[in-house]
């Protein structure tokens, strides 16, 4: 995966050194986050390295204790970037998607976790 290569990840890693999280993002240009969010456009590995925007593609953790400590987290790893896209698609084909504040990512996760695909 390439935000694996651009160190634009991490795991979280319990004491058993099981993995119980991860999340992965790639930065990009306004223009080119909204495209990903909005028309599904695939973005090259050197146009995910820059911009001010963050594309969150990829979260998962096992527990309620495990999300708090990554959003903590990825605050941090995230900050000076202005905005934040996300999208979950779900069985059906139905999307639900988000543009927030990059402070407002666990806000941003929480509308992704919600169960059932959005009304149309």
């Amino acid at each position: 995966m390439g935000q694996i290569a651009r160190n634009q990840c991490f795991f979280v890693i319990d004491d058993k050194n099981d993995i119980v999280g991860f999340a992965g993002w790639a930065f990009a240009s306004h223009d080119k986050a909204l495209a990903w969010l909005e028309q599904g456009a695939t973005l090259d590995s050197g146009e995910c390295e820059y911009g001010d925007c963050v594309i969150l593609n990829a979260w998962t953790a096992i527990s309620a204790d495990v999300q708090s400590f990554m959003i903590d987290h990825g605050r941090d790893q995230l900050e000076g970037k202005k905005l934040l896209f996300a999208k979950r698609v779900y069985p059906d084909g139905k999307m639900r998607g988000v543009k927030l504040p990059i402070n407002d990512l666990g806000r941003a996760v929480n509308e992704l976790a919600k169960e059932g695909a959005p009304e149309t």
